[in-house]
């Protein structure tokens, strides 16, 4: 009898899954045009608002973004959201024309809210659970059922980077997403999420694996990872962190939280590649370069200390001037604030920009930036990252108990006493066995879910301990959990001990 019903997304630990060479991945053809969420080019074309909100050429956005285009007959504009092309144009210089693409994107906001049924209220008085709620709702709308047809991934674990670049990034996205590991399925056609779920942790591992050098973990007290400086000097890295936003933006439509948590200076400038970064977000960026500039801010320039307006990058030792001639003026009490807005500023966008602008583009090709323009960047990380930690009161409330299993049988008792007495990174493990996944979702253990929507708590069911195949066994697809009825509470810790030194993901199997 097959395990799982179906899912594809068993594990057995007791033994690793059979291999056997795997299919060879179809070509994948370019999806049609069709209504939904269009590609930001799309968009472009039927004078809509362009892909970067930052733009300096805004001689060259302005035809689409007042829509000059009139005789296009896809543009829907209400009275409200058109703008006099003519008469706003001579008003149109320096930061006038920013904010003026600002108001349009607000206005396109508003628009797309209410061709997806309004808001339950006012959007500024909306808190991060209704904003969130509320987008999930209206992405629903434009997801492709899963009778249409879905689109097929097929990756080799030994180059599941590159395998995954070269066919999910030519995909229609509003479909559903079923991967395939080479050569570890018996049955074909058989995941019911679980192996996407498995793959988006992977993926995510190899963006930020210290060789891959696209990513660093900030030097602050709650770890989160910032943009490699020296990333523009890999191998095609504007198409890999154009993918990275086109992953993202599939997580967000599938609901899946990401274990790559960017920082939030990351999201700032996602949602506003001119935001101004202040010297209180540079101590969540990077603690070190935080406490030199407070130090600086702080304290009197010692007129003998040599420090002038440049910045010398440690990775190339290259010095660049803050200003014209910055080497020869030196830093003083009276413009020393002035330096340090400046060194932020050139710190954190100089040699990241292009990425994050990649990263806006992948995005935007799925979901629009009106869609969460009304995100503050800590609610855009917390949609897109999940929750932090493992409650493990919130998490026995939300467990769901099959058969003969119940919150207070013995079995349970001993499970939830072995979680409690685990350290965090051991718990994550254990939840992360079960559904595939290393955090949880926004909305915490509640918002677990199937990959079709269907809410899916985590779920226990007894299954006979037999000697010598007693380890746990995990359908991430449902997110449930078969433990074997214990004898005694040192049984159960030896089993949960070995699937912990395990630790390696070996992939999903299916039983026999």
């Amino acid at each position: 009898e097959m395990g799982c019903n179906g899912c594809g997304g068993s594990k057995d630990n007791n033994n690793q899954p059979g291999r056997r060479p795997g299919a060879q991945p179809a070509g994948v053809p370019v999806p049609p045009d069709r209504p939904g969420i269009r590609t930001w080019s799309q968009r472009l074309r039927q004078g809509e608002i362009p892909d970067a909100v930052n733009s300096d050429d805004f001689e060259n956005l302005l035809p689409h973004l007042f829509n000059q285009n009139n005789n296009n007959q896809n543009i829907e504009d209400d009275e409200e959201s058109k703008i006099d092309h003519d008469s706003e144009l001579e008003e149109l210089t320096g930061d006038n024309r920013f904010e003026a693409m600002i108001r349009r994107i607000e206005l396109r906001k508003n628009k797309f809210y209410r061709k997806m049924g309004g808001l339950p209220s006012d959007d500024d008085n909306m808190n991060t659970e209704q904003k969130i709620n509320f987008l999930r709702d209206k992405l629903n709308i434009y997801k492709v059922s899963f009778t249409k047809g879905s689109n097929v991934v097929y990756v080799d674990r030994e180059d599941l980077f590159n395998d995954s670049l070269t066919q999910f990034t030519t995909m229609d996205h509003q479909k559903e997403l079923k991967i395939f590991f080479k050569g570890e399925m018996k049955y074909s056609g058989q995941d019911a999420g679980g192996m996407e779920k498995e793959w988006f942790t992977l993926l995510t591992e190899e963006f930020i694996d210290p060789d891959a050098g696209l990513f660093r973990e900030t030097e602050t007290e709650d770890i989160s990872y910032v943009i490699e400086e020296s990333s523009k000097e890999t191998d095609d890295y504007i198409k890999k962190f154009e993918f990275l936003g086109l992953a993202m933006a599939k997580a967000i439509f599938d609901e899946i939280p990401l274990n790559l948590c960017m920082n939030e200076v990351m999201f700032k400038l996602f949602l506003n590649p001119k935001a101004d970064i202040t010297l209180e977000d540079i101590e969540k960026y990077d603690s070190s370069v935080y406490t030199s500039l407070k130090y600086i801010l702080d304290n009197e320039i010692d007129e003998d200390e040599m420090m002038e307006f440049y910045y010398q990058h440690e990775h190339d030792g290259e010095m660049y001037p803050l200003v014209p001639d910055g080497a020869d003026i030196k830093v003083s009490d009276e413009n020393k604030e002035n330096y340090i807005i400046l060194k932020i500023d050139f710190l954190v966008k100089n040699f990241i920009g292009k990425q994050i602008q990649a990263i806006r583009e992948g995005f935007f090709k799925l979901i629009p930036l009106e869609a969460v323009f009304n995100f503050t960047p800590k609610e855009l990380q917390y949609l897109i990252c999940g929750e932090d930690g493992l409650d493990i009161e919130d998490w026995k409330k939300n467990t769901l108990y099959n058969e003969d299993y119940n919150s207070n049988h013995q079995v349970i008792l001993w499970f939830w006493s072995y979680l409690e007495n685990q350290e965090e990174e051991d718990r994550r493990a254990i939840f992360q066995f079960v559904t595939g996944i290393s955090k949880l979702p926004a909305g915490g253990f509640n918002a677990l879910k199937k990959n079709r929507g269907e809410q899916a708590n985590f779920t226990i069911r007894p299954i006979e301990y037999e000697e010598g195949n007693n380890l746990p066994r995990a359908f991430t697809c449902f997110n449930r959990l078969h433990l074997p009825v214990y004898p005694s509470e040192e049984d159960l810790e030896e089993a949960l001990d070995s699937l912990l030194e395990q630790r390696e993901i070996y992939g999903f199997g299916l039983e026999d």
